[in-house]
């Protein structure tokens, strides 16, 4: 009987270390898309600060060259929708 109970014990010692890496696996796994997440925010922020900055740069230019009575700082909404498509 105490065969029994010791191949028992040394199962549920390999269990609980089993448990113990895939909690410690899942930690990680969400750790990563958590990473991601945020770094696929802050490539979508720039990609926004980056267009707003063309945008800024094109009416001072107009402005400074004295370009149309038009221009304007409202963004060009079909631009937006050029850029989507192409990422497609």
């Amino acid at each position: 009987m105490k065969s029994a109970s010791t191949s028992i014990e040394a199962l549920m010692t390999e269990l609980r270390a089993a448990s113990a890496d895939l909690a410690k696996s899942a930690t990680v796994g969400t750790s990563t898309m958590v990473l991601r997440f945020k770094l696929s925010n802050a490539i979508r922020d720039a990609e926004k600060a980056e267009r707003a900055a063309e945008d800024l740069r094109a009416v001072a230019s107009a402005v400074i060259s004295g370009g149309p009575e038009q221009t304007t700082l409202v963004p060009d909404p079909t631009r937006d929708i050029e850029m989507e498509s192409a990422d497609s």
